[in-house]
């Protein structure tokens, strides 16, 4: 490089200053020449820009989540807040109303008799901590279901545990900043269903018998978790559809018969129509001979939401409802219901081993309920019409 400028020197007979000032300029252009030469210029600046476009949107994505994450932490919060102070205002109406007797009696004045039916009052914090734990009965995705003692009475004990679903999926994100941030949700729909089953008075729902509200906390000893909540126990016979349908034929028509009930009740209840979306075995318990809903949870008084007529089908098929101006289909709650129901329960239990002198008439029955042709006040009425048909049988 040093030569080639000399010889330009000598042609153009430029003074050694001149040369001098040049020689930085001269390795700039060479340098550049070789950077272009081995990295081209339009390459460098696409991978560049490329790296640069993959972060943004990584760190968008990440901005995103974590907003969403922390919105949700807010709401449930706010939620669980709503419930606590809504129960608080019950509580203390209650203790003005009735003084601490609401609170049920204290384990030493127990009678020797079976508790439930000397006091129908729900039981508060004090009562609960006497509760002995003696068994594990399992748990589901938002609580751990235990069997207790109270007295002489055996009962279901509900609480929030670090097994549960909702709460390991928390974990296991790692998206809180606090490990109590990982109950909210649990909690929440632990609250729900205690203030759920206080309104929801029938005979095949189970009764809520005590709750406790302390903190968000969770532990392993019953005195000391935040929120603890009480109801009938099942038997140690499950609900299971294979069985129940070995039962005589009465039995099954009456078990059908408070299934038909309940979605009546549900139809109308105090909070509105109220569907039960997680229609299972699983959800219901035998109480002294009588099938009781045991997990109300997740039901909802909202019915499905819509933009047309065509989402308001089930099975793809029209049941005879309309999108509603409010943009649901009103009337869907209490057809799912019924729809699940028959599949669940009155499909198999009504359709096996039937009397041949109401063949006849299960067939039809049978054949509305799958075609939407009745309603849980009409299925409840005919069932009634074929136990008395049965009866007028054997007499």
């Amino acid at each position: 490089m040093v030569s080639l400028m000399m010889f330009f020197a000598h042609r153009s007979k430029m003074t050694p200053l001149v040369l001098l000032l040049m020689l930085p300029v001269v390795m700039a252009i060479y340098l550049i020449y070789m950077l272009h030469k081995q990295y081209p210029t339009n390459e460098i600046a696409q991978e560049q820009q490329h790296r640069i476009s993959h972060l943004q949107g990584l760190v968008e994505k990440l901005n995103n989540e974590i907003s969403d994450t922390l919105a949700e932490r807010d709401l449930l919060r706010q939620k669980l807040q709503f419930v606590v102070g809504n129960l608080s205002q019950q509580i203390h109406t209650l203790s003005k109303e009735n003084g601490d007797a609401w609170m049920g009696k204290y384990l030493a004045d127990l009678p020797n008799d079976n508790v439930l039916t000397q006091n129908d009052k729900i039981w508060g914090c004090k009562q609960l901590d006497t509760i002995e734990i003696v068994a594990n009965l399992g748990q589901g995705y938002s609580k751990l279901v235990q069997e207790g003692v109270y007295g002489r009475t055996h009962v279901a004990v509900k609480s929030v545990s670090t097994a549960v679903h909702d709460v390991q999926s928390c974990l296991n994100s790692g998206s809180y900043k606090k490990t109590e941030d990982c109950y909210l949700l649990a909690n929440y729909k632990l609250l729900k269903e205690a203030l759920m089953l206080r309104e929801l008075k029938h005979d095949n729902v189970v009764k809520l018998l005590g709750l406790c509200v302390r903190s968000e906390k969770h532990s392993p000893y019953i005195h000391e978790r935040g929120i603890t909540s009480v109801v009938e126990l099942g038997s140690q016979e499950e609900v299971r559809i294979h069985k129940l349908k070995k039962l005589p034929w009465q039995q099954r028509l009456k078990i059908c018969q408070s299934i038909a009930r309940l979605l009546c009740y549900m139809s109308e209840s105090t909070l509105g129509s109220l569907q039960i979306p997680d229609f299972k075995e699983e959800q219901f318990v035998m109480v002294n001979g009588v099938i009781k809903l045991s997990d109300v949870d997740d039901v909802t008084n909202v019915e499905p939401v819509c933009d047309n007529n065509l989402q308001c089908l089930i099975d793809s098929r029209p049941i005879g409802i309309k999108c509603h101006s409010n943009y649901h289909c009103v009337g869907m709650n209490a057809a799912l219901n019924l729809y699940r129901a028959f599949n669940l329960f009155f499909g198999p239990l009504l359709n096996t081993d039937v009397p041949p002198e109401l063949q006849t008439s299960v067939t039809s029955l049978l054949q509305d309920i799958e075609n939407f042709n009745v309603d849980a006040e009409e299925l409840m009425q005919s069932l009634e019409r074929l136990q008395q048909h049965d009866l007028n049988l054997h007499n």
